[in-house]
């Protein structure tokens, strides 16, 4: 939304205020820390499910007079989270760069007070390789393989249900 809402006020409305540097670098923390947010909501999904798990495992054999879930395991599973968010954020925050550019010649044509004000916006980088990479590792790690694993877990947990 908020990435529309500046696109729409920078090309449609030429609002000069959607051109600076601040407000392209502004989008690009935004933009990465949704995304980030994101990858850690679904991480602690994955997590939960296996908390699940393991504890109906505990609940059916009986074993539940000493608790697994201890406060120390809490802490590890939020720390490995938020190190792997940390680790993906890497390659995600190079991958787009602010640039300047001279001014939008669609504004300057309908505002002519707009001539040599000077554009910023969010650009790719140049570097194929990494925006690839940063693809593939996006949607493996964000969308495929907690999705697949999650299916997994549900299974598994029905079928520990089962025994019950």
């Amino acid at each position: 939304l908020y990435a529309t809402l500046l696109k729409w006020a920078s090309d449609d409305l030429c609002l000069s205020f959607f051109f600076s540097e601040w407000t392209a670098r502004s989008m690009h923390i935004s933009v990465t820390l949704a995304i980030l947010l994101h990858m850690a909501g679904v991480f602690h999904v994955v997590a939960l499910s296996i908390v699940r798990y393991f504890t109906l495992k505990k609940l059916i054999t009986g074993d539940n007079h000493i608790p697994w879930f201890s406060y120390r395991v809490c802490k590890m599973m939020i720390l490995t989270i938020f190190f792997s968010v940390f680790l993906l954020a890497i390659p995600l925050s190079a991958m787009c760069i602010v640039a300047r550019r001279d001014e939008k010649e669609d504004c300057v044509k309908r505002f002519a007070e707009l001539a040599m004000i000077p554009t910023y916006e969010l650009e790719m980088t140049d570097n194929e390789l990494l925006v690839t990479f940063n693809f593939w590792m996006f949607h493996m790690c964000d969308k495929l393989v907690p999705s697949l694993f999650l299916c997994a877990m549900t299974w598994l947990i029905v079928r520990k249900f089962n025994q019950v």
